[in-house]
């Protein structure tokens, strides 16, 4: 969330994922929390 942070705009974010999220490798889970705020941006 830190990258993220500078790119989103200020409020506050809510974030629930599924127990398989713990079994991701990191890069697929930040890989994948970046395509979700990246499309956030574009609202």
């Amino acid at each position: 969330m830190r990258e993220a942070a500078p790119r989103l705009r200020p409020g506050a974010y809510l974030i629930g994922v599924a127990p398989d999220a713990a079994l991701l490798p990191y890069q697929d889970l930040r890989s994948t929390m970046m395509t979700i705020l990246s499309r956030l941006e574009d609202r």
